[in-house]
């Protein structure tokens, strides 16, 4: 009937900016909300411009907790690459709010941003500066967990600003290991200006499940200075990576 063909069947409409239309459909017996890691929802999705392909989707645990790593791989925290617990000294904390935005807190040791850095930075995403060229400042919202990133601007009151994005795959797409996350991020004004660095893993203390946001924040968009900072992560990436 009715009813058991709607619960068999799923269907996803996702708009664009350009216009352009995502459907993303597929079958089942429990709702794509409901599905997990370990047994996630499938289907095709078609886009309005031509473009069709399989997918998976699957809802992940809250990324809240304190992680560490370092922005350095030859820095004084040493080679953080296998993802094992306390893998460096540079400590990021998160928590994400009932409303998808984000607190956060950044500290980095002496030397791991730049050779310039001589003493441990104190970031967070409440100072005013990290608010005014964050994600909402109108609303005064620095960062926000949105769909399959975080996205967080950091500042220290001494004019040192980072901006930060995070997932749970590698370059190549490749999810990481339980309770680890990427962290790519550009330091925009202070005593590392212009600084990038790529594909930082860091590892969450005292919790093994695997990151990803699970809610969705109301505002699509991002403040201009992110934005463009998105964008240019994000066209390294496809040149270097099909994902």
């Amino acid at each position: 009937d009715q009813s058991e063909a709607l619960a068999l069947s799923h269907e996803i409409a996702v708009m664009n900016e350009d216009g352009s239309l995502y459907l993303f459909s597929g079958t089942g017996t429990s709702s794509p909300c409901l599905s997990s890691p370990a047994s996630p929802a499938s289907g095709s999705y078609t886009l309005s411009t031509g473009e069709t392909g399989p997918y998976t989707i699957y809802v992940f645990p809250d990324p809240s907790g304190t992680y560490t790593g370092t922005f350095n791989d030859t820095g004084s925290s040493g080679n953080n690459h296998h993802n094992t617990p306390n893998n460096g000294s540079d400590t990021l904390s998160l928590s994400v709010n009932a409303d998808s935005s984000v607190t956060s807190t950044l500290v980095i040791s002496a030397g791991e941003l730049c050779p310039a850095q001589t003493s441990a930075l104190t970031f967070s995403s409440t100072d005013p500066q990290a608010i005014s060229n964050g994600v909402d400042p109108a609303d005064g919202i620095s960062s926000v967990s949105v769909g399959d990133v975080v996205l967080i601007s950091l500042a220290d009151g001494s004019g040192n600003l980072v901006w930060l994005i995070m997932t749970d795959q590698d370059a190549n797409g490749v999810e990481l290991p339980q309770g680890s996350l990427y962290v790519t991020g550009f330091s925009a004004s202070g005593i590392c200006a212009g600084t990038y660095f790529y594909d930082k893993p860091f590892t969450r203390r005292g919790d093994s499940g695997r990151f990803r946001p699970a809610r969705h924040h109301g505002r699509h968009y991002l403040g201009k200075q992110l934005r463009e900072f998105e964008n240019r992560i994000r066209n390294r990436d496809a040149l270097r990576s099909p994902r």
